[in-house]
């Protein structure tokens, strides 16, 4: 979450400014489960985060946000730092740089090499089949 006069905003669009809608959940978190902020790059900065990751024993991760090529990027590439499994949800991401430009591309090619796996949000829910009796 940034703040209106954040440095960041000389060299990317504003975007999650406290106060506007940007830094609204699409999903919101349920009362007994904890959010954590960051005001740079990687989430990874909090160090709360890596405690309760530990503390729940949580090994792995589903990173999505703005921004792919910035943001997720950092983040994704800090948790497998850290030993977690990553996968970004490419559908639940916003990127700067447009999906079919060279920085994409690279963003893409650096968080596969790296050992992420690159997924869509309906890779990650097993589907229900309702029967009709």
């Amino acid at each position: 979450m940034h703040t209106q006069d954040d440095l960041e905003f000389d060299d990317f669009p504003r975007h999650c400014v406290r106060g506007t809608r940007g830094p609204e959940f699409v999903l919101q978190p349920r009362s007994h489960e904890p959010v954590f902020y960051k005001d740079t790059f990687s989430g990874f900065t909090n160090p709360s985060l890596l405690v309760e990751l530990r503390q729940w024993q949580i090994s792995e991760l589903h990173i999505c946000g703005v921004a792919t090529d910035y943001c997720v990027r950092a983040t994704a590439m800090d948790a497998i730092a850290r030993n977690f499994k990553v996968s970004v949800l490419l559908d639940a991401c916003r990127s700067v740089a447009r999906p079919d430009s060279e920085l994409y591309r690279r963003t893409a090619l650096d968080l596969q090499s790296a050992g992420c796996r690159l997924v869509h949000k309906t890779d990650l829910v097993e589907p229900r089949v309702i029967s009709k009796k």
